[in-house]
Protein backbone atom coordinates (compact mmCIF):
# COMPACT_ATOMS: atom_id res chain seq x y z
CA UNK A 1 0.00 0.00 0.00
CA UNK A 2 2.71 2.29 1.12
CA UNK A 3 4.45 1.71 -2.31
CA UNK A 4 1.51 2.59 -4.17
CA UNK A 5 0.82 5.50 -2.38
CA UNK A 6 4.84 6.57 -3.01
CA UNK A 7 4.08 6.06 -7.00
CA UNK A 8 0.90 7.59 -6.96
CA UNK A 9 2.77 10.99 -5.65
CA UNK A 10 6.38 10.42 -7.85
CA UNK A 11 3.80 10.73 -10.72
CA UNK A 12 1.68 13.33 -9.81
CA UNK A 13 4.88 15.51 -8.69
CA UNK A 14 6.44 14.61 -12.36
CA UNK A 15 3.22 15.73 -14.13
CA UNK A 16 2.98 19.05 -12.58
CA UNK A 17 6.68 19.65 -11.87
CA UNK A 18 6.62 19.80 -8.44
CA UNK A 19 8.86 21.36 -5.79
CA UNK A 20 9.56 19.95 -2.25
CA UNK A 21 11.72 22.53 -0.23
CA UNK A 22 13.72 22.38 2.90
CA UNK A 23 15.49 25.50 4.18
CA UNK A 24 17.72 26.41 7.29
CA UNK A 25 19.02 29.52 7.83
CA UNK A 26 20.20 32.49 9.81
CA UNK A 27 19.13 35.51 9.79
CA UNK A 28 21.44 37.55 11.92
CA UNK A 29 24.33 36.16 9.62
CA UNK A 30 23.28 37.96 6.38
CA UNK A 31 23.21 41.50 8.48
CA UNK A 32 26.18 43.85 7.49
CA UNK A 33 27.00 41.56 4.19
CA UNK A 34 28.23 43.36 1.20
CA UNK A 35 30.07 41.65 -0.85
CA UNK A 36 30.15 38.08 -1.84
CA UNK A 37 32.01 35.68 -4.57
CA UNK A 38 29.84 33.73 -6.80
CA UNK A 39 30.11 29.77 -8.00
CA UNK A 40 27.86 27.64 -9.76
CA UNK A 41 28.16 23.93 -9.82
CA UNK A 42 25.78 22.02 -12.30
CA UNK A 43 26.79 17.41 -11.72
CA UNK A 44 24.77 15.75 -14.25
CA UNK A 45 24.39 12.59 -15.02
CA UNK A 46 22.69 13.28 -18.78
CA UNK A 47 23.79 13.91 -21.71
CA UNK A 48 22.74 17.34 -21.44
CA UNK A 49 25.54 20.50 -21.50
CA UNK A 50 24.43 23.63 -19.13
CA UNK A 51 25.99 26.54 -19.11
CA UNK A 52 27.44 27.94 -15.31
CA UNK A 53 28.52 30.98 -16.63
CA UNK A 54 25.72 32.28 -17.66
CA UNK A 55 24.20 31.51 -14.32
CA UNK A 56 27.08 33.03 -12.92
CA UNK A 57 26.93 35.71 -14.78
CA UNK A 58 22.66 36.30 -13.94
CA UNK A 59 23.23 35.65 -10.49
CA UNK A 60 26.06 38.40 -10.17
CA UNK A 61 24.19 40.74 -12.04
CA UNK A 62 20.96 40.16 -10.15
CA UNK A 63 23.54 40.71 -6.63
CA UNK A 64 24.80 43.81 -8.04
CA UNK A 65 21.79 44.98 -9.08
CA UNK A 66 20.53 44.55 -5.05
CA UNK A 67 23.34 46.17 -3.33
CA UNK A 68 26.30 43.42 -3.37
CA UNK A 69 29.38 43.42 -4.53
CA UNK A 70 31.14 40.98 -6.02
CA UNK A 71 34.55 39.98 -5.02
CA UNK A 72 36.96 37.45 -6.58
CA UNK A 73 38.45 36.66 -3.22
CA UNK A 74 37.07 32.96 -2.38
CA UNK A 75 37.92 33.45 1.25
CA UNK A 76 35.20 36.40 1.50
CA UNK A 77 31.85 35.16 1.84
CA UNK A 78 30.68 33.34 -0.99
CA UNK A 79 27.62 32.54 -2.33
CA UNK A 80 27.35 28.53 -3.84
CA UNK A 81 24.19 27.45 -6.44
CA UNK A 82 24.20 23.93 -6.72
CA UNK A 83 22.64 21.20 -9.27
CA UNK A 84 22.56 17.66 -8.79
CA UNK A 85 20.81 16.16 -11.62
CA UNK A 86 19.43 12.87 -12.01
CA UNK A 87 17.23 10.85 -14.86
CA UNK A 88 14.31 9.65 -13.56
CA UNK A 89 13.86 5.83 -15.44
CA UNK A 90 11.13 2.94 -15.68
CA UNK A 91 12.87 0.67 -17.31
CA UNK A 92 15.15 1.46 -20.23
CA UNK A 93 13.20 4.79 -20.62
CA UNK A 94 13.75 8.28 -19.96
CA UNK A 95 10.59 9.82 -17.74
CA UNK A 96 11.91 12.66 -16.46
CA UNK A 97 14.78 14.46 -14.20
CA UNK A 98 14.85 14.63 -10.47
CA UNK A 99 16.87 18.44 -9.83
CA UNK A 100 18.31 18.58 -6.47
CA UNK A 101 19.30 22.17 -5.75
CA UNK A 102 20.76 24.82 -3.17
CA UNK A 103 22.00 28.45 -2.45
CA UNK A 104 24.37 28.60 0.22
CA UNK A 105 26.39 31.24 1.64
CA UNK A 106 29.55 30.46 3.20
CA UNK A 107 31.64 33.09 5.23
CA UNK A 108 35.12 32.03 4.98
CA UNK A 109 37.12 28.65 3.79
CA UNK A 110 38.78 25.96 6.18
CA UNK A 111 42.08 24.44 4.73
CA UNK A 112 42.10 20.62 5.76
CA UNK A 113 44.92 18.28 5.34
CA UNK A 114 46.06 16.88 1.85
CA UNK A 115 44.66 20.30 0.19
CA UNK A 116 41.18 20.11 0.88
CA UNK A 117 38.88 22.47 2.30
CA UNK A 118 35.04 22.69 4.36
CA UNK A 119 33.22 25.86 3.07
CA UNK A 120 31.07 26.25 6.30
CA UNK A 121 27.83 27.38 5.65
CA UNK A 122 25.98 30.09 7.69
CA UNK A 123 22.74 30.21 5.20
CA UNK A 124 20.86 27.97 3.54
CA UNK A 125 18.12 27.06 1.15
CA UNK A 126 17.74 23.72 -0.91
CA UNK A 127 15.23 21.70 -2.16
CA UNK A 128 14.17 18.98 -5.13
CA UNK A 129 12.35 19.53 -8.09
CA UNK A 130 10.72 16.76 -10.39
CA UNK A 131 10.00 17.37 -13.75
CA UNK A 132 8.68 15.48 -16.90
CA UNK A 133 10.66 14.41 -19.98
CA UNK A 134 10.03 17.86 -21.84
CA UNK A 135 13.44 19.24 -19.84
CA UNK A 136 14.58 22.52 -20.36
CA UNK A 137 17.89 24.44 -19.30
CA UNK A 138 15.49 27.04 -18.01
CA UNK A 139 14.20 25.05 -15.41
CA UNK A 140 17.78 25.76 -13.24
CA UNK A 141 17.15 29.43 -14.72
CA UNK A 142 14.06 29.57 -12.38
CA UNK A 143 15.46 27.36 -9.57
CA UNK A 144 18.29 30.07 -9.10
CA UNK A 145 15.56 32.88 -9.31
CA UNK A 146 13.34 31.18 -6.76
CA UNK A 147 16.46 30.35 -4.40
CA UNK A 148 17.61 34.34 -5.28
CA UNK A 149 14.28 35.80 -4.54
CA UNK A 150 14.77 34.12 -0.90
CA UNK A 151 18.27 34.70 -0.17
CA UNK A 152 17.58 38.74 -1.16
CA UNK A 153 14.59 38.99 0.71
CA UNK A 154 15.96 37.64 3.89
CA UNK A 155 18.90 40.01 3.20
CA UNK A 156 16.64 42.87 2.85
CA UNK A 157 15.07 41.85 5.90
CA UNK A 158 18.19 41.58 7.84
CA UNK A 159 19.68 44.96 6.86
CA UNK A 160 16.65 47.15 6.43
CA UNK A 161 18.64 50.66 6.04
Amino acid sequence: MNMIRMTFVLSYLLIVNGNILAQSYQLNSLVGLDSVNVVVDIQSDSDHSYDEDNLIDKTELRLRRNGLKISENRFNSTVFIRFLIKDITLGTRNVGYSISYELMLSQGTILLSNYQYVEPAIWLRSGVSLIGDDYTRDELTRLTDQLLDTFLNELLTANPD
